[in-house]
Formats: structure tokens, sequence, C-alpha cells
């Protein structure tokens, strides 16, 4: 597994593999109480030192209001750790900022609208 610091995250430039709808997180998004949404997951790649990262997540498209991540947190295939290389006990929140500076709300909205 490979292993990045913040540091090497932030600097990763991720670009979008897919994003569909997904039965199970639409389950899931109804059965935490979200009424009358799209739900789905979504997946971008980025590359550190010639090694492939990839960062996905469920998300939920209120027909009210804005995408948003779901309580699930991100998947990825990599360890964040500290400059000491050791895990960081914070990655769960982590993560979620990091998501959180990719432009793929659009990216959700437009499949969604396309219906895949």
């Amino acid at each position: 597994m490979l292993r990045l610091t913040l540091a090497d995250l932030n600097r990763l430039r991720f670009v979008h593999q897919v994003t569909t709808r997904d039965h199970s997180v639409q389950a899931d998004a109804e059965s935490s109480g979200y009424a009358n949404c799209a739900a789905g997951l979504t997946e971008w790649a980025g590359v550190h030192k010639g090694a492939l990262v990839s960062l996905g997540w469920d998300w939920v498209l209120l027909h009210d209001g804005p995408a948003q991540l779901t309580m699930v947190p991100p998947r990825c295939n990599f360890v964040l750790v500290d400059a000491r290389g050791f895990p960081l006990a914070a990655a769960p929140s982590l993560l979620h900022q990091a998501v959180e500076t990719i432009l793929w709300k659009p990216t959700v909205l437009t499949a969604t609208l396309d219906g895949t």
C-alpha cells in the first residue's frame, strides 16, 4: 500500500475516473433519512512517484440542495502518514478535506442528469 504525507496528498492532481448511481448507496442514504435523493459513488485518480493513487467516495444529491459526501469515509489505496512514516489517526477527516478540494460536485450533477 502506498504511503503519502498530507503534503504529498495536497500536491496531487486528481482526475475523474467514474461516477455512477449505486443502488446500495441509495438504500443507505434513504435509511439515513435522505428522501427524494440520488446517490452513488465516484472515483478519482492521481499519480505519485509513478504510482496510481485512487480516491473514491459515496455521494448524495438532494433534489432541493447540493451534492454532498455521505457519512461513509472515502476509500483509497494509500495510507496517510506523518513525517516519520507513522499512520495519521485523523486520516478519515483529512480525506474528507481532500475530497472537498476536488471540483467533484459538477461531475456528480452531470452524471445524475445523464442518468449514469
